[in-house]
């Protein structure tokens, strides 16, 4: 009985090429049309794993962990430096669905870093802030501001004593402390004859506050605590501003700056019914 062979049929070129270009697992540095480039681990043609991602427009670079092509997990994104073009960090921390979230450290620029929570690429949860006068805010946040319980520690620039000028009717050289801004505005300054040279330093006050935040402002019940004269004011905010409170003597003897007299005895018939009724016309926080 004769056999009959029939022709093996063959797969299409085009199939082979196919699956060959099918990314799963560690591959070489993989290059997007637009000159983007991946190098790292794939599956089912998705950035999956750890890997580095260098973006060609703006030169920024992310590596870390991925999820289904997108950013997941831990991972550090950088951009360089427009001048040195050294690479700066920009967040190291905790990524989800390709924006940060979770624990994670954002550096700004001029110096300015934050620390702490992440939520849908905004500042929520706890955090701390460290500004670039060196004012520091540590509590909570909520949509990118600080909202909620928290505390501002004001670290303001002041200049110090190394001002050297002659007085317009004294013989004698002295010094002068004061802020950058009121060197020119100051009338002694203007009546003065400058000699030698101007120095200063970063000088703190060590001020605080302490209470309600709402859309980065305080607002709702906090204490301010005034370190340099010796005073706290204890009260109700409203879109940063004092509306009523108790203003104290607080650490007077050992302050820096103290005010002249201290705070003389309120002599209200009822200054308790007087503040119970200003602090229900402006607390809200119990609304909320």
């Amino acid at each position: 009985m004769p056999i009959v062979k029939y022709p093996r049929a063959r797969e299409p070129l085009w199939c082979e090429w196919d699956r060959k270009a099918q990314k799963c697992g560690l591959r070489h540095t993989v290059y997007a049309v637009n000159g983007d480039r991946y190098t790292g681990e794939w599956l089912d043609n998705l950035k999956h794993g750890k890997g580095t991602q260098v973006w060609k427009r703006t030169g920024a670079i992310y590596s870390g962990d991925w999820k289904f092509g997108k950013r997941d997990g831990y991972g550090s994104y950088s951009i360089p430096d427009p001048v040195t073009k050294e690479y700066k960090r920009v967040y190291t921390g905790w990524w989800k669905n390709d924006k940060k979230c979770g624990y994670g450290m954002t550096f700004y620029p001029g110096g300015e870093h934050y620390e702490g929570e992440w939520s849908g690429g905004q500042r929520s949860g706890w955090g701390r802030m460290y500004y670039q006068d060196g004012s520091i805010y540590e509590g909570q946040w909520l949509q990118d501001q600080p909202g909620g319980l928290g505390m501002l520690r004001l670290l303001p620039s002041a200049v110090q004593g190394a001002l050297v000028f002659r007085l317009p009717l004294a013989t004698k050289y002295g010094t002068i402390r004061m802020r950058p801004k009121d060197i020119s505005t100051n009338p002694l300054m203007k009546r003065s004859e400058f000699h030698g040279l101007f120095m200063y330093f970063i000088a703190a006050n060590e001020n605080r506050y302490e209470g309600n935040w709402k859309d980065g402002k305080k607002h709702g019940p906090g204490k301010f605590f005034y370190l340099d004269k010796g005073q706290l004011f204890e009260g109700i905010w409203a879109a940063d501003i004092p509306k009523c409170g108790i203003l104290i003597d607080f650490g007077r003897d050992e302050a820096p700056a103290p005010t002249q007299y201290p705070i003389p005895k309120v002599e209200l018939a009822d200054p308790d019914g007087v503040l119970a009724e200003a602090q229900a016309m402006f607390d809200d926080s119990q609304d909320e």
